[in-house]
């Protein structure tokens, strides 16, 4: 096997920390944090849908909405989420010690949380625990609700609790003074106290909480290394889709890994034929915005110019 065979079999999916740089440290500063969690009717977020999105500033100023899942309209029988802690029948939901909570569309519910986040005099950034979990459901509804753009105008970025709680405060297998583990409701119990373990499947409390967690872990600037820009986390999103198809391009030495990741960032094969079908000129005003060398930008031109399909 040759230097480039063997490359190619050691070729892994992309991190998202290869397409998702730190929020820039001013701009990291200057923005206003917003705690951020959403409830689930089960753990795949390509299958699964969102009941509960919360986001949460202050005491005075958050956002808490249920949604009425798509898989629960039009169906007569009972519909229990965690353990039955939230439970939908005939289109109405009802929560474990809340009895009915009113809920809004899938839609409706997406576009009023982007208004809130809209509301704030600055950029925002989302602080959320295993974010990548909470980040992924919420991707999938703005792309769905044609609310990308959007809401990239106004956040610039996210924030991971869990691995800013595993490198500031270790577990206590390795530091005396540390939590037991990193879950949430450790982090809870081990920083603010003791809670009603029926509340923790509840976004508005676990927000709540996530904030007092946040203030007690460190300085706010402790918490840089553990955010992520939005752009390159959509770009991420992106390119786990576009790269199957682009593939051929590192197979075939046009391209190499990290610039076949600039590459499916912003385009898929569809996209690329089109742009090559208008020409070099276009394709190379087009393809400039990944940031590749006008000499490989020209061979990926000459590769989808060449021919039709690139099978």
């Amino acid at each position: 096997m040759d230097y480039w065979s063997t490359r190619m079999a050691r070729v892994q999916a992309p991190t998202l920390r290869e397409f998702a740089k730190k929020i820039p440290a001013d701009k990291f500063a200057a923005s206003n944090l917003i705690f951020f969690d959403v409830e689930t009717t089960g753990l795949n977020s390509e299958e699964d849908e969102m009941y509960q999105i919360v986001a949460f500033s202050s005491e005075q100023n958050y956002f808490n909405q249920y949604i009425m899942p798509r898989m629960a309209l039009g169906v007569d029988e009972k519909i229990s989420f965690f353990g039955g802690l939230v439970s939908v029948q005939n289109e109405t939901m009802e929560r474990e010690g809340q009895g009915h909570v009113q809920t809004l569309t899938p839609e409706d519910a997406l576009e009023n949380f982007v208004k809130f986040c809209e509301s704030f005099s600055t950029d925002v950034i989302l602080v959320a625990h295993s974010a990548q979990f909470d980040m992924g459901f919420l991707w999938n509804a703005l792309v769905e609700n044609s609310l990308v753009k959007r809401f990239g105008e106004k956040c610039i970025g996210f924030i991971d609790t869990l691995p800013a709680a595993q490198k500031l405060h270790p577990r206590r297998s390795v530091n005396p003074k540390g939590p037991q583990n990193h879950k949430l409701a450790t982090l809870i119990s081990h920083f603010v106290g003791s809670t009603n373990a029926i509340d923790l499947h509840d976004a508005l409390v676990d927000s709540r909480h996530l904030k007092s967690v946040f203030e007690r872990m460190g300085r706010r600037d402790q918490f840089l290394d553990f955010s992520f820009q939005l752009e390159g986390y959509f770009a991420w999103q992106k390119a786990k889709i576009n790269l199957p198809g682009l593939q051929f391009l590192q197979e075939r030495r046009v391209v190499m890994k990290r610039q076949l990741n600039s590459l499916a960032g912003k385009f898929d094969v569809d996209s690329l034929r089109a742009l090559a079908r208008q020409g070099r000129e276009t394709f190379v005003e087009n393809v400039g915005c990944t940031g590749l060398s006008s000499q490989v930008i020209e061979k990926i031109y000459q590769k989808f110019s060449s021919f039709s399909s690139p099978e």
